[in-house]
């Protein structure tokens, strides 16, 4: 059955024709929307963190509102608040090491495509680690967690006027600092900064530290492995700018069979939103 290959806009169940492709030319760009397609599919996981990150941290606030709201919650629902944000922070430091560990074996994996990555990987999270202690308490805390079950401690909220005389409130989740101590022989140098802390101290300053650490790591890494397929994007994107005064999505088409055969359509999307971040180029 013969097979046509174009690049075209597609407008619901219609496409335009931009021009034709050969086969080689059609594996070829499609081979570079896969690769980049890839990319997007790994940062997920760091995606993944910050839903979980977010999800603690609305939950804090919908916690906090109905105290306010209902300031005589007996303590089976502080009980309950308590577990339910344990089972939030345990989401959001699994995510963390899901995130860290494949990021680090994917490098080592396809080290022949980038092998100054795993060094810079290697580096900026040992940085991190070394410079950090909420990372390295948090990243502890996960195999605390592993090996001890939740840690124990409780809610606490506060409520004051600022010197406008606004009344703030406030609801922490404390740390048991000697039963963390008590319970875990795994904190290696960590224990000593553990033990010179408040005997209950607040986790969620320490996680929104290490989301900021996490977030610079994630953004280094992946600008350096965006860089090393910038001749792959702004050979995608100048195949997007012959489509830009045409109506459509834009993308690969291949076509297989006749008006006498079955036909068959293959359309492959552009990653428009990867493909900007690598050459600068915003679309609208």
């Amino acid at each position: 059955m013969p097979t046509t290959y174009s690049l075209a806009t597609i407008n619901g169940p219609n496409f335009t024709g931009v021009r034709g492709l050969t086969e080689e030319e059609f594996i070829e760009f499609s081979g570079f929307i896969s690769n980049l397609r890839k990319l997007a599919s790994d940062e997920d996981l760091f995606k993944v963190v910050k839903l979980n990150y977010n999800d603690l941290k609305s939950t804090l606030a919908k916690y906090l509102e109905n105290y306010i709201l209902n300031t005589e919650t007996d303590v089976s629902i502080f009980e309950y608040w308590f577990l339910d944000l344990n089972r939030l922070i345990l989401n959001f430091l699994s995510a963390v090491r899901t995130y860290l560990d494949h990021t680090e074996t994917r490098l080592k994996r396809e080290k022949s495509k980038y092998p100054e990555e795993i060094k810079f990987f290697e580096v900026i999270t040992s940085y991190a680690y070394d410079n950090n202690f909420s990372y390295r308490f948090l990243y502890n805390l996960r195999n605390y967690a592993q090996h001890c079950g939740l840690p124990s401690g409780n809610i606490s909220i506060k409520s004051y006027e600022n010197t406008t005389g606004e009344v703030i409130n406030s609801l922490t989740i404390l740390l048991v600092r000697d039963q963390l101590l008590e319970k875990f022989d795994g904190w290696k140098a960590v224990r000593k900064e553990i033990a010179i802390r408040d005997e209950h101290f607040d986790i969620i300053p320490l996680i929104d530290s290490m989301l900021m650490e996490l977030e610079g790591i994630n953004t280094k890494i992946y600008d350096r492995i965006l860089s090393s397929h910038n001749q792959e994007g702004h050979i995608l994107l100048n195949l997007l700018m012959e489509t830009r005064d045409i109506k459509g999505a834009p993308g690969l088409i291949k076509v297989t069979g006749s008006n006498n055969d079955v036909v068959s359509v293959e359309t492959i999307w552009f990653p428009c939103e990867i493909i900007s971040r690598i050459t600068g180029v915003v679309f609208e």
